[in-house]
């Protein structure tokens, strides 16, 4: 069955989260570019498979990763830091000093509410290496230079 807003109100089963069809354009772009690779994406979609829906923390292992690839740590570390390095994951901590990872949470739309927030605040405090409130300018200025005076979306990817 298809789920379609507006019908079938009900609840399904499972993670889910929302996908930015604009912000997998993106992800083909930086395909084209070689700034990732074909491996890369099977490592982003392993990620997104251990990813809590509704905290939008991924929790994994290098070792599971590679293990699940039948490939080398070696090779699944080199994806996570071409991954890293385009924004499309990010590394953070639990107050207790456990590790996860955070998908861009404008690709990858998960939680709600205050935990989304969090979220939201934890990607960014990790990409810029500061408090979230002094970052929050440069965001801003950032999402008013994607848009032309007539409302469209340049076509540079993040």
């Amino acid at each position: 069955m298809t789920y379609f807003e507006g019908q079938n109100q009900e609840k399904i089963p499972g993670n889910f989260m929302k996908l930015s069809t604009s912000g997998m354009l993106d992800i083909v772009q930086l395909t084209k570019k070689n700034s990732i690779h074909g491996r890369d994406l099977t490592v982003l979609m392993l990620a997104l498979y251990f990813c809590n829906w509704k905290t939008g923390k991924s929790r994994f292992t290098i070792k599971k990763l590679s293990e699940m690839l039948d490939t080398a740590p070696t090779n699944v570390r080199a994806s996570m830091k071409r991954l890293k390095a385009c924004g499309l994951l990010v590394e953070a901590e639990d107050r207790d000093g456990t590790p996860y990872f955070i998908p861009h949470p404008k690709i990858f739309v998960c939680s709600a509410g205050k935990a989304r927030g969090l979220l939201l605040k934890t990607y960014y405090e990790a990409i810029h290496g500061e408090d979230f409130e002094d970052c929050i300018q440069d965001i801003e200025l950032e999402m008013l230079t994607c848009y032309d005076e007539d409302s469209t979306i340049h076509d540079e990817p993040f």
